[in-house]
């Protein structure tokens, strides 16, 4: 478990199983930067229970 404050950058390698909880009342922004640029195709459709 990783926490961050405004400003903060993280790496996540490849293949890595990560997510992502705003913890905070205030409203949160990520941004998620790909490289190589990414195709889709890993892609797994979930559904809600």
């Amino acid at each position: 478990r990783v926490e961050l404050d405004a400003g903060d950058v993280l790496f996540i390698p490849r293949g890595a199983v990560h997510y992502f909880v705003n913890t905070h009342a205030r409203p949160t922004v990520a941004l998620a930067i790909y490289s190589p640029a990414y195709d889709g195709k890993d892609t797994i459709p979930v559904e809600k229970p």
